[in-house]
């Protein structure tokens, strides 16, 4: 069962915040599987990440949700490549939708061939999905690597390789997203060009420039009888506070609630 002070639309609607303050007898309540988490997190907002290493070792099965996306999301945004792998089982599983939602945001160019791998065994929207993570890494905007109607998979493959390799070439080992170095301001940029007809894609950069940043949301999204709709003054304000945290922030490499993460680069 999810824990009361998170409420019911955590995660999915309302980021990493909780509805209530954190109980101090939530070790008491909780399930085993969330007291990991949450402690995990608690300690990662204050720039200690030791606790992932448990979040990676809980991914080893399926969890109930939202812990199982919470959990997957948190080890691709503080854990270091070696623990990210566990997320490939997940990938080449019926839950890849959620797992490669997950990977593209470690911002690491080794999951190209991966998700090429997962892409090639599958069809429909295990292709596009993939294929969609592919473009989030590697183009600034949707082009040929997120549409390839006609493509041979041999001609795909070495079209979205030599972007990779191109791209890294670029970066010299930088983490990449959209096509550039992983930093909060091209997330913050598409944001402000946004209008509320993509309310659904505004909420997914906000949820990870909360990762990066640490700055919530609340209140950006209204539900209206017309679906999501976002609330423009309350929006600027909320980019303009992640803009100004995030103007010392490391240029291709990963922050979590503003903390580098310390084992970027394995």
């Amino acid at each position: 069962m999810t824990p009361a002070f998170l409420g019911d639309e955590w995660l999915f609607n309302q980021g990493w915040s909780y509805t209530s303050a954190l109980p101090a007898d939530f070790r008491d309540t909780c399930t085993a599987e969330w007291v990991v988490f949450i402690d995990a997190l608690e300690c990662a907002r204050q720039g200690d990440f030791s606790g992932c290493a448990r979040v990676v070792d809980s991914l080893a099965d399926e969890l109930p949700h939202p812990l199982f996306l919470a959990s997957m999301h948190f080890v691709a945004a503080t854990g270091g490549r070696r623990d990210a792998k566990v997320l490939e089982r997940w990938v080449f599983s019926p839950w890849f939708t959620q797992a490669i939602g997950a990977v593209v945001w470690t911002g690491d160019l080794a999951w190209v061939d991966p998700l090429l791998r997962r892409r090639a065994q599958g069809v429909g929207e295990v292709r596009a999905t993939c294929e969609s993570a592919l473009s989030e890494l590697l183009e600034h905007a949707p082009g040929p690597v997120s549409d390839a109607p006609g493509w041979s998979d041999h001609d795909y493959e070495a079209m979205v390789r030599d972007r990779r390799d191109a791209l890294a070439a670029k970066l010299g080992g930088q983490r990449a997203l959209r096509g550039r170095a992983l930093h909060p301001s091209a997330l913050i940029e598409e944001c402000r060009a946004w209008s509320d007809e993509d309310a659904a894609s505004v909420w997914s950069n906000l949820f990870h420039l909360e990762t990066l940043t640490g700055v919530g949301f609340a209140g950006v999204l209204s539900e209206t009888a017309h679906g999501d709709e976002l609330e423009a003054s309350t929006l600027r304000r909320c980019l303009d506070d992640m803009e100004g945290r995030a103007a010392d922030y490391p240029m291709g490499a990963r922050t979590f609630f503003g903390h580098p993460v310390p084992n970027d680069a394995v």
